[in-house]
């Protein structure tokens, strides 16, 4: 009675682990302690990283630790985070979400969706991109694109 609802991860029907799916999604989470991590998303596209200090000692002896460490990430970088989270998932990947996340055109990926579907790692509908077999497979190469197809941007 199992399924896969992620690549590396089975579950009953309605059982899917609630947190590794806001991940998957690309939703925000807050870091919370000594070595945390958090992802915050703003209306206008931009995204926050967050790494709090990983030692107890260091953590403790920060006036604000909750500042430890905080990261914009780049324009040219949101599509690799956002797909590098997003093709984890089997569920098909609604191509409003990208846009909805990233505060990108769909046009700015559209070479490397090519490429994708030319693989036969993706289908492209209409509203969504779904994960191939194959695609599930290579998952590595797939991510790979869009990491080399934006540091050819820089």
């Amino acid at each position: 009675g199992y399924v896969q609802y992620e690549i590396s991860g089975y579950s009953k029907i309605g059982y899917q682990c609630q947190h590794n799916l806001n991940y998957w999604r690309f939703g925000d989470y807050l870091g919370i302690g000594c070595g945390a991590h958090g992802k915050l998303s703003f209306k206008d596209g931009r995204i926050l990283r967050t790494t709090k200090v990983k030692h107890p000692k260091g953590y403790l002896n920060l006036l604000k630790p909750y500042l430890a460490d905080e990261i914009l990430v780049e324009e040219k970088d949101r599509p690799f985070e956002f797909f590098m989270n997003r093709f984890r998932l089997i569920e098909p990947c609604p191509k409003q979400d990208f846009i909805d996340t990233t505060g990108l055109p769909l046009s700015h990926v559209q070479s490397t969706i090519d490429w994708a579907v030319a693989q036969g790692y993706l289908n492209n509908e209409s509203a969504c991109w779904q994960i191939t077999e194959k695609g599930k497979l290579f998952l590595n190469d797939l991510i790979e694109a869009f990491f080399l197809d934006f540091c050819d941007q820089v």
